[in-house]
């Protein structure tokens, strides 16, 4: 009995070593543990100080970007307006609220153009403000996110620069023009006041009176065409009024001229165009300038001698191009004109003709800018490489009665990912 209590207390002592021996074991690994954990804490407070850190330094270095921003477009001359993809204004520069007024932040972009802009038949890649003022829109989409940059750029100062510049040298011009219109003018005056004389006389016959009356007045109509070209040359500013049809353009000249082609033993023919399309013009200095085309190509047609026995011809044409321009073109069969001098016939006084001011021309050229259009002059080339007539060309933008579509498009495409840029003209292409 007592070897088995003996025994019983030798095996309880035993487990309880081993007990112990696990216990302490365990304690020591727990510790290590809690040490390992400890340094891994200690080791990821380090790592959050140090994302702090760099998390505040990137706060505080957008916040200096963004002051910094701010501050550039507070400087900056021009008006900068922010759209989000609604279409309406998140931010402005204070250019922007010089030029178009407040309030912008909040406000949709076309409510902002009807209270702000005013166009008018006369813009052409300038936009007229109800304020007075001239300005030109440029826009930018938005990276990564729908919306629109618009910058405002004022170009009222710069207008008025260059319409005194302008004046300056319109005033210039027009001291050469006075020389070269009185010598000019003599000869046909002269003339003129010859036939008159002759007129006077009581002994001519009916068939000499209609003969001298008639070469009268074609003297008094070459100084009218001499006095109008001058005027119209002169004038400082152009009014661009009216709305035609293409079709009854081209007709209206046909009207005006036929006479005088027939008289010179040309024919004087429009081809007739299929779409309706209207021009912004003023209607009158258009046909002047159309008017002079012609008779430069009636005048180079009727002073060509050959011996063929093909029609002397003069064609109006019109067509739309693939930008939408109109083209309208006056084409003849005749002899063409020098490479040499084809860039130079725009230029004012420049003539080949004997009896020319050299203003016609430059008349043209002057209310082709007025509306905005484009002109190309070129001899027309057939397949063998020859010359068989002259091709003057002007291109027009077509017609619209709403707010130019460089304003409006701003607006729909706000939340576009691409922004409506301004482009510069294409160039003519005529056959």
């Amino acid at each position: 009995m007592v070897a088995y209590a003996e025994n019983k207390n030798a095996g309880f002592e035993s487990d309880l070593h081993e007990t112990l021996a696990l216990f302490q074991n365990l304690s020591e690994k727990l510790t290590t543990s809690y040490h390992e954990l400890e340094g891994k804490v200690t080791e990821l407070q380090g790592e959050l100080e140090e994302t702090d850190t760099a998390l505040s330094q990137e706060v505080s270095d957008k916040k200096k970007l963004e002051t910094r921003v701010d501050s550039i477009l507070s400087a900056m001359p021009v008006g900068v307006v922010i759209l989000d993809g609604a279409g309406e204004v998140t931010e402005a520069n204070d250019a922007a609220r010089d030029i178009l007024g407040d309030p912008l932040e909040g406000q949709s972009w076309i409510s902002i153009i009807h209270r702000c802009f005013s166009p008018t038949m006369a813009d052409g890649h300038e936009i007229s403000l109800k304020n007075g003022r001239f300005v030109s829109l440029a826009t930018q989409s938005i990276a990564n996110e729908p919306g629109q940059i618009i910058v405002i750029n004022d170009l009222t100062e710069t207008r008025a620069l260059q319409k005194k510049v302008n004046h300056n040298l319109k005033l210039s011009e027009m001291g050469k023009m006075t020389a070269s219109l009185a010598h000019q003018i003599r000869t046909p005056l002269s003339t003129a006041l010859l036939y008159a004389d002759h007129l006077s006389g009581k002994v001519l016959d009916e068939e000499r009176q209609q003969r001298y009356a008639g070469k009268l007045k074609d003297r008094l109509l070459q100084l009218e065409s001499q006095v109008n070209d001058m005027l119209i040359f002169s004038k400082g500013g152009i009014i661009i009024e009216n709305k035609v049809d293409v079709n009854w353009f081209l007709q209206e000249l046909v009207r005006r001229y036929s006479d005088l082609a027939h008289q010179q033993g040309v024919v004087l023919a429009a081809q007739p165009f299929a779409s309706s399309v209207s021009l912004k013009c003023n209607v009158d200095l258009l046909t002047s300038a159309y008017g002079n085309l012609i008779e430069n190509a009636l005048h180079a047609l009727s002073n060509q001698s050959d011996n063929t026995t093909r029609v002397k011809k003069v064609s109006l044409a019109a067509k739309l191009d693939r930008h939408g321009r109109i083209i309208i073109a006056v084409l003849d069969n005749g002899g063409g004109i020098d490479e040499a001098i084809l860039n130079n016939v725009w230029e004012p006084f420049f003539t080949t003709k004997s009896t020319g001011t050299g203003l016609g021309l430059a008349v043209v050229n002057l209310i082709t800018k007025s509306h905005g259009a484009e002109h190309k002059i070129k001899n027309r080339i057939d397949e063998n490489g020859r010359i068989v007539g002259l091709s003057v060309a002007i291109a027009f933008p077509v017609a619209v009665d709403v707010i130019p579509e460089n304003v409006l498009n701003i607006h729909k495409n706000a939340n576009m990912s691409v922004g409506v840029s301004e482009k510069s003209a294409p160039a003519i292409a005529v056959g």
